[in-house]
């Protein structure tokens, strides 16, 4: 089964390869974890991210959140790639980024949800959930991946920490937001923002 994998070298920062997660038996459930939130859209992505791109957005990101401010406020984000500035709304960046669709932040529904934690997540629960060991509970500073008894999960907790978060640091640990994440994969509760 692994004989085709073998020969490949693993390396961080790449695409999500729906070939290798066939080859691993878990194509079809990461592929609807996605789906469940509408991120579906990850899987056309087929070029490799590079560290460089992901520290220099990061480190340059920034929300203005002064007061009051709605989804089509301009320049509330801001963040640099390859030395060209950019300056964002808060829905002209969920598109570029493909977490919404133009049709959906053109609806009401997109308009009553701005992007918190819900009142029912709760993360110690949520890592309850993920993991075997009905005993740890969760701290964003040491709970890990490790405890994950879905190897789909773990699999896109590992994408989530090389490439949406970007860092090298510990990609094992859990962030509250990271956490979020994978429950409303887990659960099936889509994002909507």
């Amino acid at each position: 089964m692994y004989d085709c994998l073998r020969h490949k070298q693993v390396v961080p920062y790449k695409c999500l390869s729906l070939s290798i997660l066939n080859a691993l038996h878990i194509g079809t459930m990461v592929v609807d974890y996605f789906h469940n939130i509408g991120w579906a859209g990850n899987f056309d992505i087929t070029h490799c991210t590079y560290y460089e791109l992901i520290l220099e957005f990061h480190s340059t990101f920034h929300f203005q959140q002064h007061g009051q401010f709605s989804l089509d406020t301009p320049s509330i984000i801001t963040f640099r790639l390859l030395g060209t500035t950019y300056s964002l709304s808060l829905t002209d960046f969920n598109i570029a980024l493909v977490f919404v669709t133009e049709d959906y932040a053109m609806s009401t529904d997109y308009e009553d949800n701005l992007c918190t934690f819900p009142v029912d997540f709760k993360a110690i629960e949520a890592f309850m959930l993920s993991t075997d060991n009905a005993e740890t509970t969760y701290s964003p500073t040491i709970s890990k991946d490790l405890w994950f008894r879905n190897p789909p999960l773990c699999y896109i907790h590992s994408y989530l920490a090389y490439n949406f978060s970007g860092r090298r640091d510990a990609p094992a640990t859990v962030s509250k937001t990271e956490l979020f994440l994978l429950w409303c994969m887990y659960t099936g509760r889509p994002l909507k923002t």
